[in-house]
Parts: C-alpha cells; sequence; structure tokens
C-alpha cells in the first residue's frame, strides 16, 4: 500500500511540474506591459503640478480648492483602468485638472503544433463614461480600445454631460495564430473649472471560441496580466490524471481482495 502512496505522490508531482514547465516555457515569448503614455496633472492660474507616466497601480495629485486628478490600474482579474479628475477652486482664477492613461499589453492565440493560421478573439468590452456640465467649458470624458489594429471602441467622448452612461460592446477580433497582438487601452478625464468633475473606466475580456478550446487551443498574455481565461491546458490534463488515479485505485483495491483471500 505505500507503494501505491509513493506512485500517486509521484504522478501528482510530476504532471503539475509538467503543467507548469509548459506555461513557464511560453511565459517568454509575450513581450511586457506597460504604459505608451501616461499624465496625470492639475493647473491652477500659472501653476501646474504633474506626474508623468504613472506607476502601477494608480497615482494622482491634489492641491487646495478640492481640485484632483488620479489613474487607477488593476492588472487581474481584467485589466481595468479609471481615469478621475476634478478642476480646482481658486481665488485667482478657475483651476483644470487632466488625468490620461493608454495603457499597453500584448496577447496571443496558442494553437497546437504552432501553427500560424487565421483565427479570431472574441474581446467584450465594458466601459462607462461621466462628465459634468459647468458655467463655462465644464468637463470632458474619452476612451477607446484598439486590438491588432481594430478600434473594438473607436475613441468615445462624454461632453458636458452628454453620452453619460455605462457602455458594453462584444466583437470577434481576427488575429493570427502563434504571433503576439497589441492591446492598447486610452481612458481620459478632463476638467475645466472650479468644482466640476469627469471620469472614464474600461474593462476589457477576452475569451476564445469554445471550438477552439476543445481543439486545444489556449489564450496567453503579457505576465501578470489576467483576462479570466485558461492560460494552460489544465482542464484537457485534469480528465486523464483523475483517470489515471482511478486506474491505481482499482489496481489497489483488486491487490488488497487477493491478499485477504490468501
Amino acid at each position: 500500500m505505500s507503494r501505491f502512496l509513493v506512485s500517486l505522490f509521484a504522478i501528482a508531482i510530476g504532471a503539475f511540474v509538467g503543467v507548469s514547465g509548459h506555461s513557464a516555457a511560453r511565459a517568454g515569448t509575450i513581450p511586457a506591459a506597460g504604459w505608451t503614455l501616461g499624465v496625470t496633472s492639475i493647473q491652477y492660474g500659472d501653476d501646474v503640478v504633474a506626474l508623468t507616466n504613472p506607476p502601477v497601480p494608480s497615482v494622482s495629485v491634489s492641491g487646495p480648492g478640492g481640485g484632483s486628478a488620479s489613474l487607477q490600474f488593476s492588472p487581474v482579474p481584467t485589466p481595468t483602468i479609471t481615469a478621475t479628475a476634478t478642476g480646482y477652486d481658486t481665488t485667482v482664477s478657475n483651476g483644470s485638472a487632466f488625468a490620461q492613461g493608454q495603457f499597453r499589453y500584448f496577447g496571443q492565440v496558442n494553437a497546437p503544433g504552432g501553427a500560424v493560421v487565421p483565427t479570431s478573439v472574441n474581446v467584450l468590452t465594458n466601459y462607462s463614461l461621466f462628465s459634468q456640465a459647468g458655467l463655462g467649458d465644464g468637463s470632458d470624458a474619452r476612451v477607446s480600445l484598439n486590438v491588432f489594429g481594430t478600434d473594438v471602441v473607436p475613441l468615445t467622448a462624454s461632453t458636458e454631460a452628454s453620452n453619460n452612461g455605462s457602455f458594453s460592446k462584444s466583437m470577434a477580433v481576427p488575429v493570427n495564430t502563434n504571433q503576439t497582438f497589441i492591446v492598447e487601452m486610452l481612458v481620459r478625464a478632463w476638467t475645466f473649472e472650479s468644482g466640476v468633475s469627469a471620469t472614464a473606466f474600461m474593462d476589457p475580456l477576452f475569451s476564445l471560441d469554445p471550438i477552439l478550446i476543445n481543439q486545444g487551443y489556449t489564450l496567453q498574455f503579457s505576465e501578470n496580466m489576467g483576462n479570466a481565461v485558461a492560460t494552460t491546458p489544465v482542464p484537457a490534463a485534469l480528465p486523464l490524471f483523475m483517470s489515471g488515479l482511478a486506474g491505481l485505485g482499482f489496481l489497489a483495491r483488486r491487490r488488497w481482495r487477493q491478499a485477504s483471500a490468501a
């Protein structure tokens, strides 16, 4: 019986190392994610406070009079960016606030055997826009999403309280298997007068057609970027692993019965 437990443990370790090694071998092929442009700033009178190329996960600036600007980023479970801005109230003049984040990361549809063939990836994008009307110029909020040269969400704006709301868009984007594609997310919030605010938010989710998954296709993204999809063929390995355990259990039970009968 002890041999059975040792064999079971060895099989479990082997399966885990095999799957983990497969994932690690592919991880280095995807370029790293990063900011292509990021500016968060506030302005009151002739004074400007700005931070460029904000670090993940967030950055913000603020000052007297209630003005602020911030970028918040979360890479998992799905990449999201939120930009917020509120204009300053100063004794000299109204102040503006500006927050923009443009984040780029990479994905790849892995096909069995390494073949490079046309396919598609499904993209479901949730985003929201809010801009507040003011006495003067008010505010502006904008978002866009481009995947492999396709404008999944073309530059969309809410200005002076127009087009406020939460939105969702789904489409299949043509890509090539075993070749990286670029995902570019842009969010911007801009206010032009005191006490007026704006917010922009974006959250894209990628998935594959179930038919492709059954054929062994997988999705992979830049390191530490999640999209709520399996990046390793764990589901396909589990049934085989469990059947092996069942077989070992049957053999152990049979040996135990033979030993008891003797």
